[in-house]
């Protein structure tokens, strides 16, 4: 390996390791996003159909337990 071919292969590593970081960070930001419009919230969307389930169970009578 010759003194100029050093560089390019540090610049060559410098791009590689900025093109894995702006991947993640868009990645990031794709993940952030759909969080905040609740499509990855299915977490609440559970809980909302056990307390419809819960209150159809009450209108009809049936005991808590």
């Amino acid at each position: 390996m010759s003194v100029p071919e050093v560089p390019f292969l540090l610049l060559g590593v410098l791009l590689y390791l900025a093109v894995i970081a702006l991947g993640l960070f868009a990645a990031y930001w794709v993940i952030r996003l759909a969080v905040r419009h609740g499509s990855l919230d299915a977490r609440r969307r559970w809980v909302e159909q056990e307390q419809q389930v819960q209150r159809r169970l009450d209108a009809e009578g049936y005991p808590r337990g």
